[in-house]
């Protein structure tokens, strides 16, 4: 990165006119998504949008306006996101420890420490950045996680000097070192959050993408109260903020004002990145695609975009059906005046006239009054709706909150599976952009923030420092890690695939089962531990170990490992070992030095003999 390569505000502005462009088809749809999503929160912006979209009815007709679009997408949110800390898995190669039991401890600090990142995450904000980027790619099509470092929830050192820490000097001096302290444990040095897709413009044609433009309207105390709209920028007046960010540099401006200035490094308001990776992520739904020119409009496309001819039409037969209702309820009346001034009276009757209970009008004999005959209601009307409904769950899914009465635990995961896969895409596409962000937070730990960094889960806390980080670490992230229920299911299912068939062979291998059914992550190191464990409840060495003492002062282990073989094989609990198997073996290095066997008689007498004191 050289000062040849220094981007300037106007490449910025460049750049924002050729994105709005290519993104805009699919800007212009995210915000109409949006329309059908906030319908029944905003009464008046509801009406307009539906008076917009549904001609047939009358100027003045009032929409009965049910939140379809929304249920859609909390139904997703219900099936690929069961909390708002997914579950973590992180491995580390095993090439960078020593030891197993090493490497497991690193993975699992590193686990906990993840696990305390996230549960910041969802409290220090009003709305979790998790949630809201879920929704947006559920229901808008994409999401773009920010999460730039932010220096000032980060205190200083209160004592510095030439660039280094100086101790303190007396008591209130460390009472200062002291409230720094505490004030780092519970600092939070990341602004997360989840951008409106309208607002984000990554660079188009690039996997991943190498920059970003953000475009967020400011409000201003001149903001007339009419105006005060949470749409997006560029809907009503007021500052636009500009914010470009990329692994080399990074730039802020409230209109044309730049944020950042000299004494942050920045000429025409654009500095370096200080930690030389991007702040972003983004993940599509993947319930579009580009098509074979690149339009973004059928790539950034949500669930509700496909879903919204089947909104209207629920929409239109559920007001179409209610304005039948009303009017069958409240049947219209023919008012006919007779003789003189009949007109004038009919009116005047009409006026007065109430319907309800107890209720009438007087009149004369010049003024009839009779109900209006009302056409049948068509078949038709209810046919579509009921068979709107039907395509409507092919979007939202069934309701599977709730596990029907003697539903066996293998029937509900199935059906809880099957209803998932159309959201498969999605969950995995923002798993694996969580996943990237967690690998970046890591590596600004290890980069820039290297005295540490404290989170808390569960009630305990984990502070991670440079030297906690490796090189290489992945991190495996799972939304909506499976209930008890489902793993009782999958477990039982495994067992029934494990069972011999006719010829003999099960359907899927110990491994298999280990791995996709019993959730076991590491089955090498688990079958190792079957094994010790198997090993430590085998008869023969609860024998020896009852007669180990006795034989230590001794030096009698091989002949005692004998005659426990023997006991044992008597009694039908172990073939009958030939000595030659205990004592003839090869000899294992000592304990107390000396080279191989040094200081025992046979492997049976090295291996059973106690280690010395700090051996």
């Amino acid at each position: 990165m050289s000062d040849q390569d220094r981007i300037t505000h106007s490449d910025v502005l460049t750049w924002r006119r050729q994105r709005e462009d290519i993104f805009g088809p699919m800007r212009k749809n995210i915000l109409e998504d949006e329309g059908y999503l906030n319908w029944a929160v905003n009464g008046e912006v509801g009406q307009a949008f539906a008076h917009e979209k549904y001609k047939q009815f009358t100027e003045d007709f009032v929409f009965r306006l049910v939140p379809f679009a929304r249920m859609i997408v909390n139904n997703g949110m219900d099936l690929i996101m069961l909390g708002e800390i997914p579950g973590i898995n992180v491995h580390i190669p095993k090439s960078l420890h020593r030891s197993d039991d090493e490497r497991k401890a690193h993975e699992d600090k590193i686990r906990r420490w993840l696990q305390g990142w996230f549960y910041k995450l969802t409290t220090y904000r009003t709305e979790s950045p998790l949630v809201e980027s879920a929704e947006d790619c559920l229901g808008l099509g994409m999401t773009c996680i920010y999460y730039p470092l932010n220096w000032a929830a980060w205190p200083d050192y209160p004592f510095m000097v030439k660039g280094k820490q100086r101790e303190p000097r007396n008591d209130k001096e460390r009472e200062k070192v002291r409230k720094w302290e505490h004030d780092r444990q519970q600092a939070f040095p990341w602004d997360v959050r989840a951008v409106h897709p309208y607002n984000a413009m990554p660079s188009p044609y690039e996997d991943p993408p190498k920059d970003l433009i953000i475009l967020e309207r400011m409000r201003t105390p001149s903001d007339r109260p009419e105006e005060a709209t949470d749409r997006p920028v560029g809907q009503v007046g007021g500052t636009e903020r500009i914010t470009y960010c990329s692994a080399d540099w990074y730039g802020i401006w409230n209109g044309t004002v730049p944020f950042l200035l000299e004494e942050d490094g920045a000429i025409d308001g654009v500095a370096p990145n200080p930690t030389g990776t991007n702040w972003f992520r983004i993940a599509w739904s993947g319930f579009g695609k580009a098509d074979a020119y690149g339009n973004f409009e059928f790539r950034g496309k949500g669930n509700i975009r496909d879903a919204r001819p089947i909104i209207d039409m629920l929409t239109t037969s559920l007001n179409a059906r209610d304005s039948i209702r009303i009017l069958t309820a409240f049947a219209q009346f023919v008012f006919q005046g007779k003789g003189p001034n009949g007109l004038q009276k009919a009116i005047a009757v009409r006026d007065s006239f109430r319907l309800g209970s107890g209720l009438g009008v007087a009149t004369d004999e010049f003024v009839s009054i009779a109900p209006l005959a009302m056409p049948p209601v068509p078949p038709v009307v209810f046919e579509e709706e009921q068979s709107a409904r039907i395509m409507y769950e092919m979007f939202a899914g069934p309701d599977l909150t709730k596990r029907q009465p003697g539903e066996p635990a293998v029937g509900y995961s199935t059906r809880i599976s099957r209803t998932v896969l159309r959201f498969q895409r999605t969950k995995h596409n923002l798993e694996q952009a969580w996943a990237a962000v967690c690998q970046d937070v890591l590596q600004m730990v290890r980069n820039q923030l290297k005295d540490g960094v404290t989170t808390y889960f569960g009630g305990k806390s984990e502070t991670l420092k440079r030297g906690d980080i490796p090189d290489e670490v992945e991190v495996y992230l799972d939304f909506a890690p499976i209930t008890e229920e489902e793993r009782a299911a999958k477990i039982a299912l495994g067992k029934e695939l494990r069972a011999r068939d006719e010829s003999g062979m099960p359907a899927i291998s110990r491994r298999t089962f280990q791995v996709e059914h019993a959730g076991i992550d590491d089955p090498e190191s688990e079958d190792e531990e079957i094994w010790i464990e198997d090993m430590l409840d085998s008869p023969r060495l609860k024998d020896l170990a009852s007669r180990f003492l006795e034989a230590r002062l001794t030096r009698r282990v091989p002949e005692m490992a004998e005659q426990v073989d023997a006991d044992l094989a008597e009694q039908g609990k172990l073939p009958m070992l030939e000595p030659e198997t205990v004592a003839t073996s090869q000899p294992l290095p000592s304990p107390n030095g000396g080279g191989p066997g040094a200081g025992f008689r046979n492997e049976a007498e090295a291996r059973y003999a106690p280690t010395p004191a700090g051996g």
